[in-house]
């Protein structure tokens, strides 16, 4: 038992020399932790007494310069966002042109706007004759029956005749004209009315020459005739002067005069001096073209040459059509697709704009500058359309002036 106490003295002693030890350590460590503590103090003392020092009397440009720069940092934040999500919209406009249409060098003046065709045919006596071995009836009906399948199956067509039926001159003789056919598309109605005219029955019936009444007769059936929507166009087959006492140059310029503003072609087929000089005035009266062939061939030559006239004011006045039709065409689509591109793209910036990570003090201006750009992209969309609806009856105006001035250049006096 003294053994055990002996043990239990010798370990007291020994925690005691420990104990003694690390007393000093402990004791210099929290001298330490004391003078940081101290000398963190003295430090955060100065910093705030600086900087007290140096703002504390200049209040107004520190809140200036604070409202200066937070104005700056929105405008920086707006257009940070505009680049990155503002839509392009300048993508959505379309490159639109419209077509041109050259004018062919076949192209007459007199082939303007929609044209309508009237054949006046000569079956008077004279026509039973005989020119380089072939009746000139019969090749006057060639030649009408020909062109007849040349003209566009658009174009309307009329036919005249005069001196079919005979007569004593100053009574029936001088009274027969009239219209066979009115304006139609039907060319074997037409055909088969020319074909029906017989080559003996003109020699029998000794036709005569009504020219001046003929002219006149027209203008009376046709005074409603509109010429801003349709032009007439006369080719006036002859083989003779007027027989009848008429005054056809007088009656052509009467008529040239009126609303219907024809375009009077005559043919003097086979005829002598004085015929071909008072058919030649004819012609002149009614701002249209003289043609004086001797035979057959000749007069065909004279209707192809009318073949490439018309078929080059089909071709263009087609191609004017055409090119106004896709114009309006071209407008409505890109009016559509801009529309719908515009549209999208400012929806999309708007769920955009309401997503954004704005700074709170940024909240307003941005919801303004925001406002702004929004109005300015609307304005744009409707200008856009306005502009293209703008841009087309323009365009269309053109067109219908282009025709305008060359049919007042043509059928001034």
């Amino acid at each position: 038992m003294e053994q055990n106490q002996t043990q239990v003295s010798a370990q007291a002693i020994d925690a005691s020399k420990a104990g003694r030890k690390k007393g000093p350590v402990i004791l210099i460590f929290v001298l330490l932790l004391i003078f940081l503590i101290l000398i963190c103090g003295a430090v955060s003392v100065f910093l705030v007494f600086f900087r007290g020092k140096n703002s504390g009397d200049d209040s107004s440009t520190l809140s200036t310069s604070v409202s200066s720069e937070a104005a700056y940092d929105c405008e920086q934040v707006f257009d940070a966002w505009v680049t990155s999500n503002g839509e392009d919209f300048a993508s959505c406009v379309q490159d639109l042109k419209f077509d041109t249409c050259e004018k062919p060098e076949e192209f007459e003046d007199s082939y303007l706007g929609d044209t309508k065709v009237l054949l006046v045919l000569d079956a008077s006596g004279s026509m039973g004759e005989k020119v380089a071995g072939v009746y000139k009836i019969n090749a006057a009906k060639k030649a009408l029956v020909d062109f007849l399948e040349f003209i566009p199956k658009r174009v309307e067509i009329a036919l005249w005749i005069y001196g079919e039926n005979g007569g004593n001159p100053g009574g029936a003789g001088c009274t027969d004209t009239s219209l066979a056919i009115n304006f139609t598309t039907d060319k074997s109605k037409l055909k088969n009315r020319i074909n029906s005219i017989k080559v003996d029955e003109v020699i029998a019936n000794n036709g005569w020459t009504p020219i001046g009444l003929t002219l006149d007769k027209i203008t009376s059936k046709y005074s409603d005739w509109d010429s801003e929507e349709t032009n007439l166009i006369v080719y006036l087959v002859s083989d003779g002067e007027e027989s009848c006492n008429g005054n056809p140059v007088k009656e052509a310029k009467e008529l040239a005069a009126t609303d219907l503003k024809p375009i009077i072609n005559v043919i003097g087929f086979d005829v002598n001096n004085t015929a071909s000089k008072q058919l030649k005035e004819i012609s002149v009266a009614g701002n249209g073209d003289y043609y004086s062939p001797k035979n057959a061939d000749e007069l065909s030559s004279v209707f192809d040459n009318e073949k490439e006239k018309i078929k080059a004011f089909d071709e263009y006045k087609m191609c004017m059509t055409y090119a106004e039709n896709g114009a309006s065409w071209d407008v409505s689509n890109a009016v559509t697709d801009e529309t719908f591109c515009l549209s999208g793209k400012l929806t999309s910036e708007r769920f955009s704009s309401a997503l954004a990570d704005v700074p709170s003090e940024c909240g307003s201006y941005f919801t303004e500058r925001y406002k702004e750009r929004d109005n300015l992209m609307s304005d744009f969309i409707e200008n856009l359309r306005a502009g293209r609806f703008q841009d087309f009856e323009n365009y269309s105006d053109e067109i219908n002036q282009q025709i305008k001035d060359v049919e007042e250049e043509f059928f001034s006096d």
